[in-house]
Formats: structure tokens, sequence, C-alpha cells
């Protein structure tokens, strides 16, 4: 099947590749490929299909190459291709279509809606499901938790209008395999990010008052919410980002001596912060940790431990923690140099993973890497059209403005013209809480 999709593509695509100038339409659609997650044992993988105006999700057994399809957003919806799927057994996953998320077999059964009826809480507000907190795996109930989105239903001249208060979610526990929906823990209406530990209990929050906020953290359930030490309101600005160490240590990112942001241990029974665990001196180190990035935290597929963190220089970079994962980076950079290779998904024994190997001129490869045998094999090529001939490099810069400021950028020339004397086109960022990177 694979195979046959990509010779099909190619054809439709081989016109362009002999033609001197590539159509600016090239480069505006989505990749045909993306987004390879390995189920938990490491047999199965789910991935997004988007050809011809369709955003298909397709999950696929490795060893009998059968496996079943979901049409997420229909056709001609090209501006909403992608998805959030992920794992919840070694037969299930939940994924977010156009009606909310569902949850499906790898084999297409048991396929269903999450969240079934909505009860009623107090105040008139329904339970509304929002991002998903929370996966647990291989359990019988298959449960997961998300972020409640309260409601407000207001009149206004005759007209009934409904408000979704994203930025307060409440938390509930919902079923990927029955009906029903439960509240775990309502928002008292200053709580933007929920902390849950790798056991499913919500343990902490991120706080807000005004522009500021801080850090709560609590031994039980039972016990109430109290500011950590050196993350309170009046305590420079700390961004958590996830429990690790078996639900000891908080790791959160901090400024260091030199106003950089650096990722930090934070441990719960001193409520002390360790010593800097990742620094640069001329970058801030500052892992997403609510979408899908180059740069961020990577836990163990349990959630115990930190085993790596991706983060961005000059080009994209990674440290690893786990000693056994950074041989196989070290190994995977040796044997497709000049790339950068990425780790984006492993089952859960870390045997087997998922590699996305990528330049600035090629947009990348999948490939299945097994650790025990030491095999490498490739999965898709997320644009198999692309010629990497035909791309000019995207090089790292630096020069000093007039000020003395130190500036960053990236510097692309015409691919097989003389490189002096030529028109500038400046393509500035996105704004202070964004960066372009080194990618296609």
């Amino acid at each position: 099947m694979r195979n046959s999709l990509i010779a099909l593509l190619c054809l439709l695509f081989s016109s362009l590749s002999q033609a001197a100038l590539i159509p600016t339409m090239e480069f505006s659609h989505a990749a045909p490929f993306s987004g390879f997650q390995l189920s938990p044992d490491g047999k199965a993988v789910a991935y997004i299909e988007a050809i011809n105006g369709e955003n298909l999700l397709r999950i696929l057994n490795l060893e009998t190459n059968t496996g079943a399809t979901v049409d997420l957003v229909g056709r001609n919806r090209a501006w909403s291709h992608g998805s959030i799927y992920f794992w919840i057994s070694d037969d299930r996953l939940v994924y977010l279509a156009k009606t909310g998320f569902e949850a499906i077999n790898w084999d297409g059964s048991k396929g269903r809606a999450l969240g079934g009826k909505r009860r009623q809480l107090d105040g008139g507000n329904r339970l509304n499901m929002g991002n998903v907190l929370h996966a647990f795996r291989h359990q019988k109930n298959e449960r997961v938790i998300v972020e409640n989105i309260d409601v407000s239903v207001r009149d206004s001249s005759s007209i009934n209008q409904t408000t979704l208060d994203r930025t307060r979610p409440s938390v509930a526990q919902v079923s990927t395999s029955s009906k029903g929906m439960d509240l775990m823990e309502l928002n008292p209406g200053s709580f933007s990010k929920w902390l849950i530990n790798s056991e499913g209990e919500i343990k902490g929050a991120q706080e807000i008052k005004g522009t500021r906020y801080r850090v709560v953290y609590r031994e039980s359930p039972k016990a109430s919410f109290q500011a950590l030490p050196g993350m309170d309101w009046d305590d420079p600005q700390v961004r958590p980002l996830g429990f690790g160490e078996n639900d000891e240590v908080l790791y959160v990112s901090r400024l260091n001596a030199n106003s950089r942001w650096a990722i930090y241990p934070y441990n719960l029974t001193r409520k002390e912060f360790g010593p800097v665990l990742l620094e640069n001196k001329n970058y801030d180190i500052i892992p997403q940790t609510d979408t899908p990035s180059w740069s961020g935290m990577i836990f163990s597929p349990d959630k115990k431990r930190l085993l790596g963190i991706r983060y961005q220089t000059a080009y994209p970079r990674i440290f690893w923690l786990d000693q056994g994962l950074g041989g196989v980076q070290q190994a995977l950079d040796q044997a497709l140099r000049g790339r950068v290779n990425m780790i984006t998904s492993m089952s859960d024994d870390l045997q087997k993973l998922v590699i996305y190997s990528r330049t600035d001129r090629d947009p990348g490869t999948y490939y299945y890497f097994d650790r025990e045998k030491q095999a490498l094999s490739e999965l898709m090529k997320s644009t198999p059209w692309n010629k990497e001939g035909q791309m000019a490099k995207m090089r790292p810069i630096k020069y000093k403005a007039r000020d003395g400021v130190l500036i960053h950028g990236y510097l692309s020339l015409p691919v097989d013209k003389t490189q002096t004397n030529l028109p500038l086109i400046v393509i500035k960022d996105g704004g202070f809480w964004s960066r372009n990177t080194w990618y296609y």
C-alpha cells in the first residue's frame, strides 16, 4: 500500500521535477504523509494522509499490512489538514475529528464518540470536552483526562449566544469504551493550566492574577493547593513543564544568571530548585508543552521520567538524559549525515522507534528503527515529489546592528545563480513569542 501510493505520487509530479522553475502551488499544499505514531507495542502505526483535498487518518499494522482509515474533515478542507491523535493501548487510539474526539480500534472496530451524555452541572453549565491532558494506557476502561471548557449562555436581543471560556478550563474524565463524562475538578476561576502526574492525579496548576502567575501544588486530592516556594506571585516567573522521576520532580523553565530561559528541576519533597539541567548562553530554552513542536520535553510513554529535551539554536538540537537513546541518536546522525534526525515516537519498551529525518531542502522521510535488530527501514517520504537539489540552502547568519545588538537570522541564495548584487527580500519573524528555525 505504501509503495503504491508513493509510486502514484511520483508519477503525478514527475513533470514538475523536470521543470526549471517549480510552480508556486507546489509549496502551498500540505505534505501528503505526516505524524507517524507507534502503538505501545510498536506493531502498528497511525499517520495522516492528505491527498487531493482529503484528510485521512491511516492506521496500519506493520506485521500484517492491514488496518483502517478514518475521514477526519472531509474533502476540500486543506486549511485544516492534520489532527490530534494518540494510542491508549496496543489496539486502540483516540483522535480529533470534525465533531470532536473519537476512539477506534486499529482494525476499524468499536468506534465511538467520546463524552456521550454530558450531565448538567450547578449553574446550568455542561461538560464540554477540550484538549486531552492525560491518557491512561492499558487500563480496562481506557480513560482519558480532558479539559472541560465551561459554557455560559446569555440572551442578547432574543439571540442565544454560547461562549466558551477556553482560558480557564476545568478537568473531566472520559471513558473511550462507555458513555459518560465526569467532572474531576472545577476551575476556581484563576487556573490557566493543570499539572497532572503519571498516575492521572491532579497535583498542581498554573494560577493567573492580572499579568502575574504562580505555580500551586497539593500533596493529595483532598489537600488544598498551596504556592510552591520560589514560584509565588512576587517571585520571578516560572513556567511548569511536567513531572518526572516518578513524580518527585517538577521540571520548570526559568531565567538563569545570564537572563536566559533555562530548564531546572524542582524537588517537591525539599521544595527547592536543583542545579540547572539545560541552558545556552545565546539562546532561550522554552519548550512548548501544549502543542506538538520541534521544541519540547520528551517524557517516557508512562510519563514517569524525562528522557530528553528538544530545543532550538541556529539548528534544532536535542539533549538526551537517557543514555541508551543518546547512543541511538549518535548512530542515526552517523548513518544519516547532514540531517536533523528526530525520534518522534516510541514503543513502551523504547525498543521500536519512529525517526523523522529532514533538512532545510528536504521536507523529510519517516523511518522505523528496531533497536533489538539494529534495523532501519523507510516508512514513507513526507513529500515524495520534492527534489532536494532544486531547493536553496537556508544558512544561519548573525551580524551586529548599529547599536551593537547581535541579530540572528537565516539567508537563502538562489540555486545555480551568481550570488552577488542580488535583490533582497527580508522576512521578519512572527513576533516576540515566535522565531524562525532551520527547516524546509
